[in-house]
């Protein structure tokens, strides 16, 4: 998300060299893309517009999610509104045997919500545990679990250099979250 933002920054500091514009925009851009991308999975869902463009408005308009972003600007949290149903429809696509789809929702909701928020990234792994188990007669399949596993491997390939980081930091003693003195 800091990346995102900054490219960004990058490309509208011809206009206005300011940050605060720079998180506007990165916030509407958010809300935007996150009302799409959950109007994609209740249109799979539901295969209905009408349901699907009132859940998603339902879902960039609720109040958890606008307090993260203009109350406690919590940027990178705030992402996981993007991410989430990007995860939910490359489960549905799994199912729906669309595997071409699946790696692309999937892998890339993963790696965005672990790069986001890595301790909400791990309830909400709980949370797609439970979608597969509750459809275990679909999962359950060789070929399914195949394509579990290398999406899997994929994501912890790709999310390895940010995980590293923060590991050497945390064994550096010098980033602040693990430091209770500063918190």
């Amino acid at each position: 998300p800091h990346t995102i933002a900054g490219i960004i920054g990058l490309f509208t500091s011809f206009i206005n060299n300011n940050e605060f514009y720079t998180l506007k925009i990165c916030n509407t851009l958010l809300v935007f893309l996150s009302g799409i991308v959950m109007y994609k999975l209740l249109l799979k869902l539901f295969n209905n517009k009408n349901i699907s463009l009132l859940g998603s408005i339902f879902y960039i308009t609720m109040p958890y999610f606008m307090t993260n972003i203009y109350v406690r600007t919590a940027f990178n949290e705030s992402f996981m509104y993007l991410f989430m149903p990007m995860i939910l429809i490359g489960i549905v696509d799994l199912l729906n045997k669309n595997y071409k789809s699946f790696y692309i929702y999937f892998i890339l909701g993963y790696i965005g919500i672990i790069n986001s928020h890595l301790v909400l990234s791990v309830y909400f792994t709980f949370i797609v545990l439970i979608v597969l188990l509750i459809n275990y007669k679909k999962i359950l399949k060789k070929e399914n679990i195949k394509r579990l596993i290398i999406s899997s491997i994929l994501i912890l390939i790709l999310v390895m250099p940010s995980v590293i980081m923060m590991l050497e930091h945390k064994a550096l003693n010098i980033y602040t979250v693990f430091d209770s003195n500063a918190m």
